[in-house]
Formats: structure tokens, C-alpha cells, sequence
């Protein structure tokens, strides 16, 4: 719940007041939270566990969650002194009349976009946790590798992804935002088998370059993607389209992907192949959604590319 209306606000804050053919490259700032939490959380346990599994299991993992109060305090303090964006300003001060709740004119004007935004984002949420969370289980429980070797693996995966993000997003800028995700998505479907055979290795070299490079080409979903949604919803109801989008996205995907891999896994005798098959099916169709939302929606908001939309074969043949 708390998701739901902290990630549609902070991207939007971003790409509505971004300069003009910027939204893309500004947009992305909200989304290096995750690559931050990602990199504090697994830095956090991989420190405790220095002390030791026993200390670990008796008290130490509390301290990461008790730690994490501080974040919740600055991002209060921020919230509190933002402002409205210029579009939404200019909304309200011609808008008379009475209105009818955001998420009852989503769903009677822009439901496409909100299912077709979902699976737009399928990757980048369970996608992400099946290349983290199922991944960590999967190699200290089947492999039996170690487990703060995987850690740091993964500590250095998230600092890969906060350094390029904003440069996939500026080139997002450049080229177009739905060319950076499509290619991401591309990339993941090609990594994903090898990173599995990578860690079936034991070589901490060669599972570590299947690591940075999956999460290199998946941070090209993480920036342009806000910028993306946002055009995607007429501005009195952006905020709400897009955090349905996303968070119903959040529950579907991201709540039931690495349950599901790890599920499938075990069906299939320990083995990775189901969830690899998995990521693979949930890139292709988010390409294949990425597309589409460029027909789908309003005009471009303040500071995007301000290319016009195209008919769904020419997104295809691109």
C-alpha cells in the first residue's frame, strides 16, 4: 500500500518537471531507489554476517530493518516540502465542476493501458526477484555455494545498476525510451539460461559476469520506463494509472515469481530450467507490451522526446 502511492508520485514529480526531450534521463532518479535499496539491504546483511550465522540468526538480522526507520524519516521530510507539478497546476486552475474519483475514470477510459502496462513491467518486478531472491536460494540450496560469495555477487550487481541507469535513460532521450526496454528485454531472454549454467560452474568469476551482465540489461527497463507509462495517461489521471500499472504488477509478478520459481523448481527435480523458461516468456510478451503502449494514451508529457506515436506494424517491423 505504501508502494502504491510513493513510486507513481516520485516518478512523476521527476518526468513532469524535466526539461524539455529530458523526461526519460530525469525520470530514472526515482527509479535508482531500488538500486539503492537493493545495494544498502544486501551490504547490510552481508555486514552482519561477519558476526557469524549463530549471532546472525539470534539478533543481527533485526538491525537492517530496525536501520531502515532513518529512510522512512527522509522521505517523509521530502514529501512534505514538494510542490504540484506545472501540468497539474494548470489542471486545477481551469478545471471546474465536480470530478469523478481517478481510479473509477481510469478504468472506464484507459483499462488497456493499465492491463498492457503490467505486462510492460512483468520483468523488471518478478523478473528482478527470480535474478535476486530465487536466484540466492537457488544456488545455496542446489549448488550449495556460498552464501556471502552470492551476496557480494549481488552487493556489486546493484551498484552496476545505480551507475548506468541514468546513462540507459539519457540514451532513452536519444534513441527513444521503447528501443532501450525492447533491447533490455532482449538481453534478458538471451542471459538467462547462461546465467543458471554460469553458477552451475562454482567459478566466482564466471558467475559474477553472468550477474553484472543480466542486471546490466535489465536496468535498461528500470529509468525509461516511467517516462514511458506517463505518456501512456491523460495528466488528471497519470498519478493513478500509473501506480495501478505498476503496483498491480508489484502483486502479480513480483509476489508470485519467485514463489512460482521456486515451485517449478522443485517440480523439475532441482533444476533451474523452469524459471529460466520463466523469465524468457514474461520478457517476450513485455516487449511485445512495450510496444504497444506506444499507441496507446496521450500526447507526450512536458520534457519527453515529443516523437509521434506510431501504428502497431511499425512498432513491430522497429
Amino acid at each position: 500500500m505504501a508502494i502504491g502511492g510513493e513510486w507513481g508520485g516520485a516518478v512523476l514529480v521527476a518526468v513532469e518537471n524535466a526539461p524539455k526531450g529530458r523526461a526519460t534521463f530525469f525520470g530514472s532518479f526515482a527509479q535508482l531507489g531500488s538500486s539503492v535499496g537493493a545495494l544498502l539491504s544486501t551490504g547490510a546483511f552481508s555486514l552482519m554476517n561477519l558476526w557469524g550465522s549463530e549471532t546472525f540468526t539470534s539478533w543481527g538480522w533485526r538491525v537492517p530493518f530496525l536501520a531502515s526507520a532513518v529512510l522512512v524519516v527522509i522521505g517523509l521530510v521530502i514529501r512534505l516540502r514538494l510542490e504540484e507539478a506545472p501540468v497539474m497546476k494548470e489542471i486545477k486552475a481551469e478545471h471546474t465542476g465536480q470530478d469523478k474519483l481517478p481510479v473509477v475514470e481510469v478504468f472506464q477510459s484507459a483499462w488497456r493501458t493499465v492491463l498492457t502496462g503490467v505486462f510492460a513491467l512483468a520483468t523488471a518486478t518478478g523478473g528482478y526477484y527470480v535474478v535476486t531472491s530465487f536466484l540466492l536460494a537457488y544456488g545455496t540450496g542446489e549448488l550449495h555455494l556460498s552464501e556471502s560469495m552470492l551476496l557480494n555477487g549481488l552487493t556489486l550487481a546493484a551498484f552496476l545498476e545505480l551507475v548506468v541507469t541514468p546513462g540507459l535513460s539519457w540514451l532513452g532521450d536519444r534513441v527513444g525510451a521503447h528501443k532501450v526496454v525492447v533491447a533490455g528485454l532482449a538481453g534478458v531472454i538471451v542471459l538467462s539460461v547462461p546465467q543458471f549454467l554460469a553458477m552451475g560452474t562454482g567459478s566466482v568469476v564466471l558467475i559474477y559476469a553472468a550477474m553484472l551482465g543480466m542486471r546490466l540489461v535489465m536496468s535498461a527497463l528500470y529509468g525509461p520506463i516511467a517516462a514511458i507509462l506517463a505518456e501512456g495517461f491523460a495528466p488528471r489521471v497519470r498519478y493513478t494509472g500509473i501506480s495501478l500499472s505498476y503496483q498491480a504488477c508489484n502483486m502479480i509478478f513480483g509476489g508470485f515469481a519467485p514463489l512460482a520459481a521456486v515451485s517449478l523448481s522443485a517440480a523439475a527435480g532441482g533444476h533451474y530450467w523452469p524459471a529460466a523458461a520463466m523469465l524468457m516468456a514474461i520478457s517476450a510478451i513485455g516487449i511485445w507490451c512495450t510496444l504497444r503502449l506506444r499507441t496507446l494514451g496521450e500526447p507526450p508529457v512536458a520534457g519527453a522526446t515529443g516523437r509521434q506515436r506510431v501504428s502497431d506494424s511499425e512498432c513491430l517491423t522497429a
